[in-house]
């Protein structure tokens, strides 16, 4: 589960309240993939490739129970996709992820 500092949480709030981009690393951990899916990004892995969340999240209940259950990680793609947003991962040499949310 993703650990957020405080300059973390108070960018992708802003991000979500004011527009813009902000770029974040996440642990391996928090991207787990099937080899299947691996193998699907091909190249895409390491130069960027976008993991849209479920449409359930443009549902008010299914987004507020998504949200309510949510930990880490898990609450900030429904957030920024529900506001229009997009987050682009690329897999680092060192195993963790850059994620790049733009809103």
């Amino acid at each position: 589960m993703a650990n957020f500092s405080q300059a973390g949480r108070d960018g992708i709030w802003n991000v979500l309240k004011e527009g813009g981009s902000y770029t974040m690393l996440l642990d391996a951990d928090d991207m787990q993939m099937s080899d299947d899916v691996v193998e699907a990004l091909g190249d895409t892995l390491h130069t960027g490739f976008e993991m849209e969340p479920t449409s359930l999240i443009y549902f008010d209940d299914a987004a507020s129970e998504i949200l309510r259950l949510a930990d880490g990680w898990t609450a900030v793609p429904v957030r920024v996709y529900r506001a229009g947003g997009k987050i682009i991962y690329k897999k680092l040499s060192d195993g963790r992820f850059e994620a790049r949310i733009t809103v």
